[in-house]
């Protein structure tokens, strides 16, 4: 899975739909692709650049991904 321009909040998007095709090995690998902008900080915040420094919205979409995954 390869995105032009990534925000944290599209790896938990991205594990949503395999989380409900009965997939979970790639939804977790969404989850946890190694991307920049997948990285959450001590704060919790998604890490984007120097620039962009606070990004909340990856927090709300990590949890609604595994909430579907643990839901089944």
């Amino acid at each position: 899975m390869v995105l032009a321009r990534n925000q944290g909040w599209y790896f938990p998007m991205m594990a949503m739909t395999p989380a409900r095709l009965n997939r979970p090995g790639q939804a977790l690998d969404a989850l946890f692709m190694d991307s920049q902008k997948n990285t959450y900080l001590l704060n919790g915040h998604n890490y984007q650049d120097q620039q962009l420094t606070l990004y909340l919205p990856g927090n709300g979409d990590l949890l609604t991904a595994i909430a579907m995954m643990c839901a089944g």
